[in-house]
């Protein structure tokens, strides 16, 4: 897989989903997931639910499980940072939908094209309850600040990215993605983190001004460069 995924990558711009955790595991971190959740009174503000890899033991461990960053390094090199997290929680019954968008365009980063998100699934995805819907290809054939509202009028493909639980999939910031709501009686939990490497320079203004709850954290390698220092922080746990 790990000789598959950049070249999945090239050619659609996501990977299809790959199995990461064991039902085990799965079941720890969704039990987690939900006492938090809980906690929140079952319906958090949506950025409540970013930064759990900050705030969490276990969101810390489950971001930066080994298996995972090796297949992350197979496409960004040994030096990896992960500068961002968000549970997209669907809850059951949600029109609640995402629409057409590439993630790049709205990063406070001055070189967008050294990064990586990774999806994983904590409780199945699928057409019923909004599972994440691809354009393959789309990360390089449609220019990155389209407002993109149907694709079908462009004639352009359509993927229906369905998951298991404890499967991940990853995708380039330039991909045009969305999903539907959530017409079922489950909810839809995915776990979004974000990867890039120390070479990458965030805008120190905008991070400060709009975006300060960012943080760069090297999980792996060397960092060389130190350019994003003023957001650095070390492993939370």
């Amino acid at each position: 897989m790990d000789d598959m995924l950049p070249a999945q990558l090239a050619r659609m711009g996501y990977a299809e989903p790959i199995s990461l955790l064991e039902r085990a595991a799965i079941d720890r971190y969704r039990a987690s997931f939900d006492e938090s959740l809980a906690a929140s009174g079952g319906k958090p503000e949506p950025h409540d639910l970013s930064g759990y890899h900050l705030k969490h033991r276990w969101a810390y461990e489950l971001a930066t499980t080994p298996a995972l960053l090796d297949r992350i390094s197979s496409v960004l090199g040994p030096d990896l940072v992960l500068w961002a997290s968000h549970f997209w929680y669907k809850p059951p019954f949600s029109e609640d939908r995402v629409p057409w968008h590439c993630d790049a365009v709205y990063w406070p980063v001055l070189n967008r094209d050294i990064h990586l998100t990774a999806w994983i699934a904590l409780s199945a995805s699928d057409r019923g309850n909004g599972c994440l819907r691809m354009i393959p290809g789309s990360h390089r054939t449609v220019p990155h600040d389209t407002q993109l509202q149907d694709p079908t009028a462009l004639s352009l493909p359509i993927a229906d990215l369905e998951m298991a639980p404890g499967q991940v999939t990853f995708f380039s910031g330039y991909l045009f993605h969305g999903s539907e709501g959530n017409m079922s009686a489950s909810p839809r939990i995915g776990y979004a983190l974000r990867f890039s490497t120390p070479a990458v320079r965030f805008d120190e203004v905008q991070v400060k001004s709009g975006f300060n709850y960012l943080r760069s954290i090297l999980v792996r390698g060397t960092d060389r460069y130190h350019h994003n220092d003023f957001m650095a922080a070390p492993p939370p746990f």
